[in-house]
């Protein structure tokens, strides 16, 4: 959806992708100090044998939150940024040749 709405120019298919995604990326950090803290609180309920299993599981699945959140994040400021982008493009585009100033070097005609 965000390749197309960019190829396409749909600036607010763009925004709301960007938002959408920052939510997601807000959501997964969020969820990943929940977890963390819930990990922590069940460890000691495990067995004896089973904290190093727990631990691994529980190291993993922190781990995916947190890298999630970081493309989520990532994926957001690339949304906002091309939306910028075009934003600043179409206000370029939209002046006359009256308004724009062209400066010459010294020597070039």
């Amino acid at each position: 959806t965000y390749g197309l709405a960019l190829a396409l120019g749909d600036r607010r298919v763009v925004v709301v992708v960007g938002a959408f995604t920052a939510l997601v990326a807000i959501m997964l950090f969020l969820s990943a100090g929940s977890f963390a803290l819930d990990a922590l609180q069940l460890r000691a309920k495990i067995e004896a044998n089973a904290v190093r299993q727990f631990d691994l599981a529980s190291g993993e699945a922190l781990s995916k939150f947190i890298i999630e959140g970081i493309i989520s994040t990532l994926f957001a400021v690339s949304a906002f940024q091309s939306w910028r982008a075009a934003d600043r493009a179409d206000q370029r585009g939209d002046r006359t040749d009256d308004e724009m100033l062209v400066i010459r070097g010294p020597g070039s005609r």
